[in-house]
Order: structure tokens, then C-alpha cells, then sequence
């Protein structure tokens, strides 16, 4: 640690391949405290984090390595610090400055082919980030958050704990808080994790989200790309009137497909004070595609207090598909 720094993590893996980690758990010291102002800044941003080693000219990012049943918990002395993430990767900047971008633009940089299995992760604002090169050619592929079974999914909790704040500056990182957020990545998977956000004390509006893949900011989309989002379980409270997404897709590509399948979200919203132009959404996807299949997924939406003028959809999709769209 240093003071000021917003680019501190329990561990580090720069450009290094096929390594395990296995039931290590990391956890906030609980005496660090200070988040605000940023220059006295003492508390850790990152759980585990990827990050490509070199100058990025010559750029060699971490692939094939696991994270397997491990624990992270960041904000442990009931802080709200904004700037955590309990797994982190980017091919944006370098390790050490998370703000000016340094973007990587061969294969080789990129952090492809790694595996998130089992892990709980609580008191992040953010649960998992994974945001891949500006350039297509050189973007993440092969992520696999949460395996195949039951047994191979993440758990995050509490996300969304920095009391409505957006990071300070990570690149691509959007304007909303989220379990789960993919930006810029190719191939990729994401199913049977179990994600629940803070129980509805963020203090100020910003859009919550279970799963983004894409970004509420800015994205440059994949190439040619196959991705699964399937059983995965999503709460979100909100607890002011502000946008609510379940599952956020807006990656898209005219020969890609994806999958949106057996999914179930619960967005509950109990503010007692009515906001206009406001979203609610259980699945939206916001992007061209060759095939999206968006199947047995169950929604639940409730408004608990007042009558909102949100605009609500349980299923939307309203972008051209190129061969197919199932829903």
C-alpha cells in the first residue's frame, strides 16, 4: 500500500500463465479505513487482479490460470469504499495506473483462457470485471465465470456497497454497479453463479446491475464470438428510483451467438420516492447479432412502496438479428 494509491491488490498476477489458486483466502485489513479523499486513501481495490506484464509495446497478458474456492471479502470495518473489486482484469492500463489507458493491441497481451470456479465474494462494489483491448484482434477470449454445475458457480454478495459511487476513472468500466461486468471480451462464459446486491442502502442513484456484459459506458464490440449466460441467480435491491437491469447484454457481433438461458432474477424496488425516466429491466440486450436465444428464464419484479412511472420490461430486445432470435 501507499496512500493515494487506487491500484492496491491482496495478490497480482501479471503476465503469468497456468497457475492455481486454490481455497486462498484474501480479506481488507480491518484497519484500513480511509477511502475519502483519495490522497489519503489506505484501503485495497483488488481481491485477485490480471494484468499483462511488460511495456505494453511488447505486452504479455495471464492466461490459462484458476481461481478456485476462495474467499474474498474487501470493506471488512463496515466501509463503502467505491473502488473495489473482489476479481479484476483489464488489458487497458498497466498495474500500477488504473486511470491513463495503456492499451494493449496484440494476441499476446491479452488475459485469455482464464477460470473464476467456486468463489464467494462479498463487500465489493464490484463482484467480478473482466474488460479486454480497445482492439478487436487483440481482445480477452475463453473466460469462464462459474463453470458448468451448481458446484463450479461464484457467489457474490453485498456488490453495489459504494454507496451509489462510480469507480474513480477505471477504464471501460461504464456508470453502473454491477456483479458481474464482461466488456470487450470474445468468447466467453458465464453461468450458475449467485449474485446479491447491497439490501438497498446505496445512498445515491446509479443504475444496478447483476450481470453486464458490454458496458452502460462505451465498448468496442468483439469479433466473431460464441457466449453462454445460463443459470445463474440474480438479486437486486434498490432501494432508491433509479434503473435496475438483471442481465445487461451489449456485446454483439452479426455472425455470433449467444445464449441467455434458465436464468432467474428478482429486482425489487423499495423506494418511497418516485423518480421519471427510469428503467426496469429483467434481460435487455442492446446489440446486433447473428443468433440470440433467450430461453426459460423466470423474472420477478416488484415495486413495494410507491407507484413508479418506470419504464418496465421483463424480456427486451430490440436490435437486429442477423439469422435467428429465439425468445
Amino acid at each position: 500500500h501507499f496512500a493515494g494509491g487506487i491500484m492496491d491488490g491482496v495478490v497480482k498476477i501479471i503476465g503469468t500463465d497456468y497457475l492455481i489458486f486454490d481455497a486462498i483466502d484474501v480479506i481488507e485489513n480491518p484497519l484500513n479505513t480511509t477511502f475519502s479523499p483519495i490522497a489519503s486513501n489506505n484501503m485495497t481495490e483488488f481481491g485477485f487482479a490480471f494484468f499483462y506484464a511488460n511495456p505494453v509495446a511488447t505486452a504479455n497478458g495471464a492466461k490459462n490460470n484458476i481461481i478456485r474456492n476462495c474467499n474474498i471479502t474487501l470493506n471488512n470495518s463496515g466501509t463503502n469504499y467505491q473502488n473495489t473489486f473482489g476479481i479484476y482484469a483489464t488489458c487497458l492500463t498497466s498495474d500500477t495506473n488504473g486511470i491513463t489507458l495503456a492499451n494493449v493491441t496484440a494476441a499476446a497481451g491479452s488475459n485469455s483462457n482464464n477460470s473464476l470456479f467456486g468463489n464467494t465474494i462479498s463487500n465489493a462494489n464490484f463482484g467480478i470485471v473482466i474488460v479486454g483491448s480497445n482492439t478487436a484482434a487483440a481482445m480477452d477470449s475463453g473466460w469462464d465465470i462459474g463453470g458448468t454445475t451448481l458446484a463450479t458457480g461464484n457467489t457474490i454478495t453485498n456488490f453495489g456497497i459504494g454507496n451509489g459511487v462510480a469507480t474513480s476513472g477505471n477504464q471501460k468500466i461504464g456508470v453502473s454497479v454491477q456483479g458481474i461486468l464482461v466488456n470487450q471480451i470474445a468468447n466467453h462464459n458465464i453461468s450458475y453463479n449467485n449474485l446479491t446486491s447491497v439490501a438497498g442502502t446505496t445512498t445515491t442513484p446509479i443504475i444496478m446491475a447483476g450481470i453486464v456484459m458490454g458496458s452502460s459506458g462505451t465498448s468496442v464490440q468483439p469479433p466473431t464470438h460464441n457466449t453462454s449466460c445460463n443459470f445463474n441467480s440474480i438479486q437486486i435491491n434498490n432501494g432508491l428510483s433509479e434503473s435496475s437491469v438483471g442481465i445487461w447484454s451489449k456485446l454483439g457481433e452479426n455472425a455470433s451467438i449467444k445464449n441467455i438461458n434458465n436464468n432467474t432474477i428478482n429486482i425489487v424496488n423499495t423506494s418511497t420516492v418516485n423518480v421519471t425516466a427510469k428503467l426496469t429491466r429483467g434481460i435487455a440486450h442492446e446489440a446486433a447479432m447473428g443468433q440470440l436465444i433467450i430461453n426459460n428464464n423466470t423474472i420477478f419484479i416488484h415495486y413495494e412502496n410507491i407507484s413508479n412511472d418506470h419504464t418496465i420490461n421483463f424480456i427486451q430486445s430490440d436490435f437486429t438479428t442477423v439469422v435467428s432470435r429465439i425468445i
